[in-house]
């Protein structure tokens, strides 16, 4: 029986400071080597026809806002992508779930893009 004992404090923990290293999941070091410059892409828009803007997010966080004409292909979205990031090849995500668009013969309007916001990141 401990009831007459006078309480003792428990000495306190050591704590061990994380001395491991961490991982990035579903990423590749390459992308924070590539830097953004969002105002390096161009992108000739013929203002005669239907127009879309597409809000682009990159892999480091920075997200931009482009026009284009609805039957620009996602080769041309690419290769926009690909002009901002000092021409490196780039994969682009979209939909959702988001998966890798690949069809770069495929038009933004047939892809489901307009008006949508889509996943760039060095391929």
């Amino acid at each position: 029986d401990k009831r007459v004992e006078d309480y003792k404090e428990p000495p306190p923990p050591s704590y061990v400071a994380f001395s491991g290293e961490g991982n990035s999941l579903g990423g590749s070091g390459a992308a924070a080597s590539a830097t953004v410059q969002s105002d390096a892409g161009t992108v000739a828009v013929d203002s005669a026809k239907p127009k879309t803007k597409i809000q682009i997010r990159f892999h480091d966080g920075s997200r931009k806002a482009q026009e284009f004409n609805e039957d620009h292909t996602i080769g041309d979205l690419r290769s926009f992508c690909s002009q901002c990031v000092g021409g490196q090849a780039m994969t682009i995500m979209g939909g959702f779930p988001p998966k890798p668009l690949t069809d770069d013969g495929m038009t933004l309007k047939a892809a489901g893009l307009c008006g949508a916001a889509v996943t760039a990141r060095p391929a």
